[in-house]
């Protein structure tokens, strides 16, 4: 995989002891889905997905629990899936926030039991107490070192 931003990049042909080495778009490096033009949807998508199965496993086995014994099994199963090196992938475009948002506000409807569309989530999260999904801003330092280090890797 060769990590570039160019509309026409360099394709290098890279061996090891004399074989080939395939090209891939992307590759998952701990856990992490890194696509060769950077972009974190494929990484999201995966992410939102595995959470969304998790939850649904939850559902289906505590269904009949008090609203203690589902937040505490959503903070401790399906959370740290979302949160899980988000400081590498911080969804930043508006669809991808969605998506991984969307899974805390099934979440909280599944805690409350409230599936009613006419019921915000709002009002459920909150009575929760549980913070947004957000990883970091812009205005943080490692913010500031990450983009740093992917204008230098694109300048190759």
């Amino acid at each position: 995989m060769s990590i570039t931003l160019k509309k026409k990049p360099s394709l290098h042909q890279y061996y090891i002891k004399g074989a080939d080495l395939q090209r891939v778009k992307q590759h998952v490096y701990l856990g992490v889905t890194i696509s060769d033009d950077l972009s974190w949807t494929t990484h999201c998508q995966k992410t939102v997905s595995k959470a969304s199965r998790t939850l649904g496993m939850l559902r289906r086995t505590l269904s009949a629990c008090s609203k203690e014994v589902k937040a505490g099994a959503y903070l401790s199963l399906v959370r740290p899936q979302l949160e899980y090196s988000g400081e590498a992938w911080n969804p930043y475009t508006q669809c991808d926030i969605n998506r991984v948002e969307q899974v805390q506000r099934q979440a909280a409807r599944f805690v409350h039991a409230d599936y009613r569309r006419t019921t915000p989530v709002t009002p459920l999260v909150q009575k929760l107490q549980w913070d947004t999904l957000h990883f970091f801003t812009s205005d943080e330092p490692s913010y500031h070192v990450l983009q740093d280090t992917y204008l230098q890797l694109s300048t190759f």
